[in-house]
């Protein structure tokens, strides 16, 4: 919790224009993606809103990017606190990690609950199939973060090769369309992709008449795992060298 609440007032920033921003930056993606496709297609692939369908795709990837690339740079970011005997690479790692899933998930309520409200058109939610896709994409965030962290360490360069990683994923993850309508032998290949998982999940929770039949918690999941157990077996081999490594 300390180590939380010094993410908050340093590393994290968190302020009125930082919280402001982290609203606006889903909210201007949203409104673009509505405006072109509404002049595009008759109607959304779910639903009457292009905005809502768009917002369900675009902000648990979202909150994918934000908590994977804070996580990746947290022991460089917080390097000297490793000098403590009381603090451990996985505090330093797991606090930046849920200070930015606990920033995207009050963002990810305003911005749903927001366009309900909005467009006047409330929503059924399927508590279920939310809370299963939020705690995928949490286990997943979290498990690629550390892994990120560690490759960071192996390789200096990791973060910047990771940011340029993550921009195909608004293509590939199902934001523009549902996974489900994909022709074969490509729908087989999307499904590769946890986050088509995630967000085909997230959906099924906000539109009663969608079932998401496809996605797969327990895949997500045990992705998520997986890379997390790498990822601190790697930091584990490289604990003592940590502090002489990152500059």
């Amino acid at each position: 919790m300390a180590l939380i609440l010094r993410e908050a007032e340093s590393g994290g920033r968190v302020d009125r224009n930082t919280v402001i921003w982290a609203v606006l930056e889903p909210l201007i993606g949203i409104t673009l993606l509505t405006v072109v496709f509404m002049i595009a297609l008759p109607a959304p692939p779910l639903g009457t809103s292009f905005a809502l369908f768009y917002a369900s795709g675009l902000l648990p990837l979202t909150m994918f990017q934000d908590v994977t690339q804070k996580m990746t740079v947290s022991i460089r970011f917080s390097r000297p606190l490793l000098g403590f005997a009381n603090i451990g690479f996985t505090d330093l790692i797991l606090s930046r990690g849920t200070l930015a899933l606990l920033t995207q998930t009050i963002v990810m309520a305003v911005m749903i609950g927001g366009l309900s409200t909005f467009l006047r058109d409330p929503q059924i939610f399927g508590v279920l199939q939310l809370g299963a896709a939020l705690l995928a994409l949490a286990v997943l965030s979290l498990g690629f973060g550390v892994l990120g962290c560690w490759l960071s360490v192996e390789i200096p360069v990791w973060p910047r090769v990771w940011a340029a990683l993550l921009r195909p994923l608004v293509i590939v993850s199902g934001v523009f369309f549902l996974v489900d309508d994909i022709g074969d032998p490509y729908r087989d290949w999307a499904l590769w992709n946890p986050l088509a998982h995630v967000i085909s999940t997230f959906r099924a929770g906000i539109y009663p008449s969608y079932e998401g039949r496809l996605a797969s918690t327990r895949y997500v999941l045990g992705v998520g795992l997986s890379c997390m157990a790498i990822g601190l077996l790697g930091l584990k081999a490289r604990r003592n060298q940590l502090a002489d490594t990152l500059t």
